[in-house]
């Protein structure tokens, strides 16, 4: 083989290759539920904002299980303000070394950390909620863009489908054998598709950018990128029993029952602070020339102020927290039995679709075309055989979609885990 043609060759391989690279690199890699779900974890600022919230808790429990702190107070008395001989000195000037310590009585030290303990609790409780949130917001919008854009695609094909009908009919009207109302009744559908196409465009670029904002990501995120996640199995059995038995793992609920712990604990602090504090006194004392020790307690007397008021806010804050967590563990045990009930039923109804009707339309779309081509069906009966499938596409679609993000949410509530 000649040199030349041999390097051409290579250099056209060289060509080639570098233009396959160009576009395999512009290409953008496919983003699956999963990974966009870890991505919107971890630049989230809620969850930063959550994860501070903890270590911030976590200060303030070990600062409330300090001790109070001892003080020393150091002074003189009698000083002359005449004369520098430190025998006067000596004769004339007390001294004074005393050393307090406030004593905390009943139990006000644990008190007050099981109050900061409850507040930990929360804050963990407060993250869990968060990232549930967050998966379930990525999620939806997960799912309304992948929706939004096969919808789109549906759309298109059945638009494009149609196209050719109208061409035909216009045809035939050009040459007398059709109405030229008929034209226009056909010429009605590509109208009302091109309509449909533009809502589902609108909510493919809503939910496409808000996904970007989740991710972080510099620009909305390309239909082509997205894919429907494999289907999950729905949680079996009974959804009261399976609500029930899965409402003391759920966020919300360890986050009302961390409040009402918190709230107890509070209005037993503030019960405990009717009990004065006294302090010990201990020190040492120079006066006229000798030494002795100082010793003593110092007990406040509660006469007018006997925290009365605060206990009464305290019990009252109990008493709504105690409320609050009995109406948040009915409207959570409601919310998840009707998740789970809804997950069993969208899954069989979405199977049965996708066996039974989208099979049966099919059928007859085909049986329909065949008819066409053969001259036995009229083009306006084969519009709406067509106009039937892409129908019954959009609502198999929809199912299915409506039944993957009810089994996904039961069962991350349910702990059971999002995978296939």
């Amino acid at each position: 083989m000649p040199r030349a043609v041999v390097l051409s060759f290579l250099l056209g391989l060289a060509f080639f290759w570098q233009v396959t690279s160009l576009f395999a690199q512009d290409a953008p890699p496919a983003l699956s539920l999963d990974d966009a779900i870890a991505q919107a974890h971890v630049v989230s600022p809620q969850r930063r904002a959550a994860q501070a919230r903890i270590q911030a808790a976590e200060g303030a429990k070990h600062q409330a299980s300090r001790l109070p702190n001892p003080s020393l107070d150091l002074h003189q008395e009698n000083l002359e303000l005449g004369g520098n001989s430190r025998q006067a000195i000596d004769r004339t000037t007390d001294l004074f070394a005393v050393f307090s310590q406030p004593i905390e009585l009943g139990g006000k030290r644990t008190a007050r950390t099981a109050v900061a303990a409850s507040s930990v609790a929360e804050a963990h409780a407060l993250l869990s909620q968060s990232e549930h949130e967050l998966t379930l917001e990525v999620l939806r919008h997960y799912l309304a863009a992948y929706h939004a854009y096969a919808l789109m695609e549906v759309v298109r094909q059945h638009r494009d489908e149609l196209r050719p009908l109208v061409a035909a009919l216009q045809r035939r009207a050009e040459e007398g054998h059709t109405a030229e109302a008929d034209v226009m009744k056909l010429q009605i559908e590509p109208t009302r598709l091109e309509t449909q196409l533009t809502h589902a465009t609108l909510r493919f670029t809503e939910a496409a950018t808000t996904l970007a904002i989740l991710l972080d990501a510099p620009q909305p995120i390309a239909g082509t990128r997205l894919a429907m996640p494999a289907p999950l199995a729905p949680p079996s059995g009974d959804p009261a029993n399976l609500a029930r038995q899965a409402l003391d793992r759920q966020p919300a609920i360890l986050a009302a029952r961390a409040r009402r712990e918190q709230a107890r604990s509070a209005l037993e602090l503030e019960q405990a602070r009717r009990l004065p504090d006294p302090t010990l006194i201990a020190g040492y004392k120079r006066s006229g020339g000798h030494d002795t020790l100082v010793t003593g307690i110092e007990i406040p007397l509660p006469l007018f102020d006997q925290n009365q008021g605060n206990i009464e806010r305290a019990a009252a804050e109990e008493r709504m927290a105690a409320l609050e967590f009995d109406t948040v563990y009915k409207r959570q045990l409601a919310a998840t039995t009707a998740l789970i009930h809804a997950a069993q039923t969208l899954t069989t109804n979405a199977q049965q679709l996708q066996q039974r009707m989208l099979h049966m339309a099919e059928i007859v779309r085909t049986a329909a075309r065949a008819s066409f081509r053969e001259g036995v069906t009229d083009i306006f009966r084969f519009a709406e055989e067509e106009r039937t499938y892409a129908e019954t596409r959009r609502e198999a679609l929809a199912l299915e979609i409506e039944a993957y993000e009810k089994t996904f949410a039961a069962r991350l509530l349910l702990q059971e885990g999002t995978q296939p």
